[in-house]
């Protein structure tokens, strides 16, 4: 069988849903560095950075409603 694929209903979406979760970490990850980064750039653009944060925190309400999708309400 394919990878993500599986003969037992539903395992295939699950193994994906939790790949978008994995996915969207290393994206809110990635964006934290570039973050920091441009904090310690004197000449980096302020808009600039708040555009990162604002990303950013889309990126955590996205995993948090995946989560909350996979996992249940917490």
């Amino acid at each position: 069988l394919p990878i993500g694929t599986s003969s037992i209903p539903g395992i295939a979406e699950e193994e994906t849903e939790m790949d978008r979760i994995l996915r969207l970490v290393v994206q809110h990850r990635k964006l934290d560095r570039m973050i920091a980064a441009a904090r310690h750039d004197r000449l980096a653009d302020s808009i600039a950075i708040l555009r990162l944060k604002k990303m950013k925190l889309a990126i955590r309400d996205q995993i948090a409603r995946a989560a909350r999708a996979r996992y249940g309400a917490a």
